[in-house]
């Protein structure tokens, strides 16, 4: 058996190939002579393109690097909320139940309207239901949304979970029955020059942060 996407040969029974990790259909094995002598009835479905459930599953790094620009995203619109709002950032569980109920609702918002985020956009990938190929509706983009919190645990590995999981699902994909695949191909060039940018923005505001309330702390002005 041969995947319909890469052409890599695959081992019996797999369902997803272990190469480029689309999914693997049923193929009918044709005769030689047959082909030779220009009968293409026997055959012919797996000639057939592949349909929209055999779209190539989103890499790992593909998918760290819409995260990491997401996350920057979010990081510098609570920043932006906080410097407005300054009294919503006054104690730490203030500060920590802002960025879950950001976390939930950045990506609700967008899963819900575009089965994607401005980060998975830039990357090409779009999140779909595991069975049905279709888009998310609210509700299955609030859950997975949520269920962010559970891959957060042990350090994260939930997410990276990805790497080693043959569907390439991350803990809260298991939970909502979801799946990211590869939408569109492009360059990524400019993708990752902006993740780095953000990314970069990000942790510039943090060390800036941080040193200040240092300064504030030590009860030395910061200049």
């Amino acid at each position: 058996m041969f995947c319909p996407s890469c052409g890599k040969e695959q081992p019996p029974g797999a369902s997803f190939c272990f190469s480029c990790g689309a999914k693997l259909t049923a193929t009918v094995d044709v005769d030689k002579t047959q082909v030779d002598s220009g009968d293409t009835a026997v055959g012919e479905e797996s000639l057939e393109p592949p349909g929209s459930h055999d779209r190539k599953l989103a890499s790992f790094g593909f998918r760290a690097g819409a995260f990491i620009f997401d996350y920057g995203v979010l990081f510098l619109l609570l920043l932006i909320i906080g410097l407005v709002f300054p009294s919503v950032f006054e104690d730490d569980a203030s500060a920590q139940l802002l960025g879950i109920a950001g976390l939930v609702l950045y990506h609700t918002l967008f899963l819900s309207v575009w089965s994607s985020t401005p980060g998975k956009k830039l990357y090409g990938l779009k999140v779909l239901h595991a069975e049905t190929d279709g888009d998310l509706g609210f509700g299955r983009a609030l859950g997975r949304s949520a269920a962010y919190l559970i891959s957060s645990l042990l350090f994260g590995l939930g997410f990276w979970w990805v790497a080693f999981d043959k569907k390439r699902q991350a803990w809260h994909d298991s939970i909502a029955q979801t799946r990211v695949v590869v939408e569109q191909r492009k360059d990524l060039s400019l993708a990752i020059v902006l993740t780095i940018i953000v990314a970069a923005v990000a942790l510039v505001s943090i060390a800036i942060g941080l040193s200040m309330e240092a300064a504030e702390t030590s009860g030395y002005p910061y200049y």
